[in-house]
């Protein structure tokens, strides 16, 4: 998989470390958001495939679309892009059904693999982590592996296509509003966070399975972070708390000081010591402090060991 976007990374040492320690074990699947793929695309339009050729570079194809309608950015009647070996299986169905799709595309230099490669298309569809993410089937096909398998901020999966296109314009709408933060390359700022089990995604995904969504920083995410930091579920408090920390405000250090007394702790022992460690408090006192506020809290304790 080609990197396509920068994602947040924050120094919350001790509380990453103990996340990922209780989750090692297990097999992590991470899912991008819709409202992640058409702010990370310079086009999202809805359209058919009327031909494609197979390519010898690292995607497996180039094709020809008929727009239908463009939800945004700027197209012709028509438009040629690179697309990835994920979707090979389903372009020949595609193509004869005249299936109706929507896709996010980037300008294909984001995936030059060596300097001055050239590249068979001027686009690219967007390449994500259950690639291709960037063609969703509008045909609301439940067995097909992408129309049941579009999930969002909310931690839904959406299947029906109304449901879909309405989604991405509202997405569209607000990312217009809110200016999404992009990298050099091209990317937008996104985070990864925990999908709670007792989430609509979550109680779909098999148990066996870790899943996570990577989704686009904006305002709209920091007004579910304000949420997320209230819950008692400390995994879900730290995903709001990194996502906060792209927004620094008198507002949001306020919502942050209540939780450098956060309960949720993790213990372990260690020689002849019990060690207490508070990864909520740690995250926020890391936070507050890199935006230049002066606070404490005790994020670890120690005492003797007790005799079991």
């Amino acid at each position: 998989m080609i990197c396509r976007r920068p994602t947040f990374v924050i120094a919350l040492a001790l509380a990453t470390a103990l996340f990922l320690a209780a989750r090692v074990r297990a097999a992590i699947e991470i899912y991008d958001s819709l409202e992640l793929r058409v702010a990370d695309a310079s086009v999202v339009m809805r359209g058919t495939l009327e031909t494609f050729e197979p390519s010898r570079n690292s995607y497996e194809a180039t094709g020809r679309f008929h727009v239908i309608e463009t939800l945004k950015g700027k197209t012709e009647s028509s438009i040629e892009c690179m697309i990835p070996h994920g979707a090979m299986r389903y372009l020949e169905a595609w193509q004869k059904g005249k299936v109706e799709l929507l896709l996010c595309l980037v300008k294909s230099e984001r995936y030059r693999t060596i300097p001055n490669q050239v590249m068979p298309a001027e686009w690219s569809v967007l390449q994500g982590h259950s690639d291709p993410d960037g063609i969703i089937p509008l045909n609301g096909d439940p067995d097909h592996d992408h129309s049941g398998d579009v999930p969002t901020t909310d931690f839904q999966f959406l299947s029906k296509p109304d449901d879909i296109l309405k989604l991405a314009r509202a997405a569209i709408r607000a990312d217009a509003v809110t200016k999404v933060l992009r990298g050099p390359g091209g990317g937008v700022t996104s985070v990864v966070v925990s999908v709670p089990s007792d989430s609509p995604m979550g109680k779909i995904i098999p148990q066996k399975a870790v899943p996570e969504l990577e989704t686009v920083v904006n305002e709209p995410l920091e007004t579910k972070a304000r949420q997320w930091i209230k819950t008692d579920a400390w995994i879900q408090k730290l995903d709001g708390v990194r996502v906060l920390s792209h927004f620094k405000s008198e507002e949001n250090i306020a919502a942050l000081k209540p939780l450098l007394t956060d309960p949720n702790a993790q213990r372990r022992r260690e020689g002849g010591e019990d060690i207490t460690t508070y990864p909520v408090r740690a995250a926020v006192l890391d936070v507050l402090k890199s935006w230049g506020v002066d606070t404490t809290a005790v994020v670890s304790e120690k005492a003797p060991a007790r005799e079991p």
